[in-house]
């Protein structure tokens, strides 16, 4: 076996770890590997157990500086989640009534485009210049005129559902945006139909004399709240075949009362909040004219 020199063994760094080493390197070779494993062995050993002591030490401590640990108690958090509660019951119905608002301005202008569209095709493919040449004209009770309606209209639209005068299969109450109760929505004395994408439609033709077609449309079908203003809007078709809002510009012809920007009933002032007795007659024009949103 090698001689180890002390002086050496202090020049070459010193303490117990490097005499051992310097016994194992002084071995023979039939015992020096195994030595070496036995000697790896215990120092993995010992530095895991240096490690385990350490983190003891940290989670006691929270860090190396031997500081007490700052922790949340039960009751601390308990407040803090009734908080968020009470933030998020505040916020979440405004949110998702806002979200469902645009829903249902994006499917009210998608009637619009494809009822508008589909009346210039019937004309350009008809040559008729009026609603009295496309078949508009008429008595809703008369059979002959809802089944040319039914015709027309499954030429515009996917549907999944017929209505003809006298059946009641698309009935569902109708409220003003106060909520008082709607005589005329949709009921089985009226034309009306379901499309595949959810949308009813409801048609009055336009009888002798009068200068409007009435077109009502509920964006979500029979879904609620089934509010005029909200899922349902309404508009009328001139005699040339061209659809505006209810108390809009157009329909108003000057009179300040049949406008909704100078007569707050129909569906408030703009930039303001709708009346708590409004009726939302008003309320599709005001969502066309500010640009296709819902602002109240």
């Amino acid at each position: 076996m090698k001689t180890i020199d002390m002086t050496e063994r202090k020049a070459r760094g010193g303490g117990r770890q490097s005499l051992l080493l310097h016994i194992g390197t002084g071995l023979g070779h039939k015992y020096k590997s195994r030595f070496l494993t036995i000697f790896k062995q215990k120092s993995e050993f010992k530095r895991r157990t240096l490690l385990l002591h350490n983190n003891a030490g940290l989670r006691r401590n929270c860090n190396f500086l031997k500081k007490p640990c700052v922790a949340f108690t039960m009751a601390e958090v308990l407040i803090t989640l009734g908080i968020i509660g009470i933030i998020a019951a505040m916020t979440l119905p405004s949110l998702i009534q806002r979200q469902q608002n645009m829903v249902n301005v994006t499917t009210l202008k998608k009637f619009y485009t494809v009822f508008s569209q589909g009346i210039n095709l019937m004309k350009y493919q008809t040559g008729c210049e009026d609603v009295a040449c496309l078949g508009f004209v008429g008595e809703v009770s008369d059979e002959d005129w809802n089944n040319q309606m039914e015709s027309k209209m499954k030429k515009l639209f996917n549907i999944t559902k017929m209505c003809k005068y006298g059946n009641n299969a698309c009935t569902t109450p109708t409220y003003q945006l106060s909520g008082v109760f709607q005589e005329n929505g949709f009921s089985e004395t009226n034309f009306s139909f379901m499309t595949a994408d959810g949308i009813k439609i409801k048609i009055m033709p336009k009888t002798e004399g009068a200068e409007w077609n009435s077109i009502t449309v509920d964006v979500n079908g029979d879904k609620k709240p089934n509010t005029i203003g909200r899922d349902i809007f309404l508009f009328r078709m001139d005699n040339k075949g061209l659809i505006h809002p209810y108390y809009g510009l157009v329909y108003s012809n000057g009179n300040r009362n049949m406008y909704w920007k100078t007569n707050e009933m129909l569906c408030g002032w703009p930039g303001k909040k709708v009346p708590a007795n409004s009726t939302g007659y008003g309320c599709t024009a005001r969502v066309i004219e500010e640009n296709w949103t819902m602002t109240y």
